[in-house]
């Protein structure tokens, strides 16, 4: 969590019998800017940075520790509060991923940069977390405006999110989700659009 210094990685190649993969550059800084860690990525396949205090072992706990404060008896979450004490912001972009199908078998395209911004503040239990993917495909079916949006803070943690999938014959198809987690309850519901008709579940 203290590491300063860089690491620079230009044109990588990785090639088998049935396999090529090349990456032109990738370039990670990290150190301390007025006593704030930060970390920063540039490459090929986007740029990512992460700006603030924090414990790379405990960003998972962040979140599970806020959600546990609003979902108590949540089945899955660990009996013990998780902890964590993370002040941070991120901001992702990722403009390419042919490098997730090649070492994790994701099998994603993206059309259009897909972009992640978010807030962390363990101390006051605060956090907020963007997601926006304008067009991509995955498993050969296409996707497009899609957005996740998610605010947690003392009261309630929030959560909104929706995606179009693109079809051959036209209709289009538009998800809506919308979940709120407060007081040991967790409210959510789902509607979606098949060209202009909808129908709504909660």
């Amino acid at each position: 969590n203290n590491i300063c210094g860089k690491l620079d990685i230009n044109d990588l190649k990785m090639v088998s019998e049935t396999d090529y993969y090349h990456l032109n550059n990738l370039n990670v800084t990290s150190g301390y800017d007025n006593r704030r860690h930060y970390l920063c990525l540039t490459s090929d396949f986007g740029n990512i940075e992460l700006t603030g205090h924090y414990d790379y072992a405990s960003l998972p706990a962040s979140f599970l520790k806020m959600l546990k404060k609003h979902m108590p008896t949540m089945p899955g979450l660990p009996q013990q509060t998780p902890t964590a004490d993370n002040n941070f912001s991120i901001a992702v972009t990722l403009t390419k991923s042919d490098w997730l199908n090649k070492f994790l078998g994701v099998d994603l395209a993206l059309l259009k940069p897909l972009e992640l911004t978010g807030n962390v503040n363990d101390s006051n239990g605060e956090l907020t977390f963007s997601l926006n993917g304008k067009s991509f495909e995955y498993n050969g079916k296409q996707y497009g405006n899609s957005r996740l949006n998610m605010i947690s803070t003392n009261d309630n943690m929030t959560a909104t999110a929706s995606i179009t999938q693109a079809n051959s014959n036209g209709r289009n198809i538009t998800y809506n989700i919308d979940a709120i987690a407060a007081d040991n309850r967790l409210t959510t519901s789902l509607s979606w659009k098949n060209n202009g008709t909808g129908t709504k579940e909660k």
